[in-house]
């Protein structure tokens, strides 16, 4: 169970990244009072509990409802993981960074805190695709599925602490620091992207073998 809940809270831990949201979330909320900002933190954080564990529970439902495979969702989560994990390795744009224009529309709208802070940037589309392909294998597995649950929230509530503290925090990692944890965390994600594809590729043959 040890070795289960290691590698379900590094694979959330890793895909989430608290510490690169920051640089984004002081940003967007550069405008607001400390207390606006610790506001702002806890509502997006939430928000993007719901979405996930959403997703946890209807995933599984959804993908039998659309004849996925579990062999095709390991080999396209892979492939998605893959590419988000690249991107963040060499610095170029993801979906977890915001646009321009996404920048300015956030920055008109009270419910920032929805978008882009919960949706895309904590509850991204690889958090997604893990937590959807977590509850496809643990099926049936309610220890698992508890665990996965656990890991999962226990990784949001480390988000929402270090964007509660977002201002320290930024000051002492700096741009440098920032940069440095994306691009090791980005090797791990590439390194688990691989081995989903590789899982995935095994599934299929077995089944066809």
């Amino acid at each position: 169970m040890m070795a289960y809940f290691i590698k379900v809270f590094v694979s959330f831990l890793v895909i989430m990244n608290p510490a690169s949201i920051v640089p984004v979330f002081i940003e967007l909320t550069s405008n607001d009072t400390l207390d606006d900002q610790r506001k702002t933190a806890i509502k997006s954080t939430l928000t993007a509990a719901i979405i996930l564990l959403a997703f946890a529970a209807i995933g599984d439902w959804l993908l039998s409802q659309l004849q996925i495979s579990s062999s095709a969702l390991l080999v396209a989560g892979g492939i998605l993981l893959l590419i988000f994990a690249i991107q963040r390795v060499f610095g170029g744009e993801s979906s977890r960074k915001p646009t321009p224009d996404e920048k300015v529309e956030a920055q008109h709208k009270r419910d920032l805190f929805v978008f882009p802070l919960a949706v895309p940037l904590i509850a991204g589309p690889g958090a997604l695709t893990v937590v959807m392909f977590q509850m496809k294998q643990a099926a049936g597995n309610i220890p698992h599925q508890t665990i996965l649950i656990f890991s999962m929230v226990l990784v949001l509530g480390i988000n929402g602490i270090i964007l509660w503290n977002g201002k320290y925090i930024a000051r002492i990692l700096g741009v440098t620091g920032t940069n440095v944890i994306t691009r090791v965390f980005g090797i791990i994600l590439a390194a688990i992207a691989v081995q989903l594809i590789l899982n995935g590729f095994k599934s299929f043959f077995n089944l066809v073998g």
